[in-house]
């Protein structure tokens, strides 16, 4: 199933409308030289592609620290903002790149209320974990469902006592 074991990013949520995330722990074979060369750029960058989701999945979309920006960013939250545009390739193609960053292809999202409503189930399927570390962000796509079990366990315990 698309969503076992998901670590998901929201990107946007419109209360009401809509909400759009990027899958982070989703690795697909292609890697980010290859996506470069398609555009006609050398690159020697060894740097996994992930799957987003299943909405737009040809859409390169670049997360990354707030400190670098290309000509088509978006903020997320003060620590991380979202790229999508042929520009940016051209700067990692040049070597001009986000410290901290993960490539994705396509993204997820809900409709209206229904991921809201998904969470305020008796068994919801997510569990929403505000403000995840750069750590959970940034780690390896076959370790970030655990870190993101353990971070979000801590903040409960936390709240409790």
């Amino acid at each position: 199933p698309e969503f076992t074991d998901a670590v998901c990013f929201i990107t946007e949520s419109n209360q009401g409308r809509s909400t759009v995330a990027l899958q982070l722990n989703r690795p697909i074979k292609t890697g980010l030289a290859e996506l470069i060369e398609q555009k006609g750029f050398e690159s020697t960058i060894d740097e996994p592609v992930y799957r987003g989701g299943s909405f737009n999945p040809s859409a390169l979309i670049i997360l990354h620290d707030s400190d670098w920006f290309s000509s088509n960013t978006m903020n997320v939250n003060r620590d991380w903002s979202i790229s999508s545009d042929y520009f940016m390739i051209e700067k990692i193609a040049l070597g001009n790149m986000p410290m901290e960053f993960r490539c994705i292809l396509g993204v997820t999202g809900w409709e209206n209320d229904e991921l809201e409503q998904e969470l305020e189930k008796t068994k919801p399927k997510w569990i929403l974990l505000k403000n995840p570390t750069k750590k959970l962000i940034t780690e390896d796509f076959d370790r970030q469902y655990s870190l993101a079990l353990t971070e979000y366990s801590q903040k409960q315990v936390s709240e409790i006592f």
